[in-house]
């Protein structure tokens, strides 16, 4: 399993390359809906796959935060 630190990375180098090949994409991109954990959106998913499970938490960091949570 990627990390939150991993998918983040991965998030800001394809939207650099999007960015620069692509600028049309990058604004499309830009205008959607973002996970506030990683930062993916519906067109950039995280690297394994991700859906969303809230309006703004994709289901990877939402399993992180699942196994972070303190028992109680």
């Amino acid at each position: 399993m990627n990390t939150l630190g991993h998918r983040r990375a991965y998030q800001q180098r394809e939207r650099e390359l999007i960015a620069r090949f692509a600028p049309d994409a990058a604004a499309a991109i830009a205008a959607e809906q973002r996970c506030r954990g990683c930062g993916c959106s519906e067109s950039l998913a995280c690297e394994e796959g991700c859906w969303w499970v809230e309006a703004d938490l994709c289901s990877s960091c939402s399993a992180e935060d699942a196994v972070q949570a303190p028992q109680g």
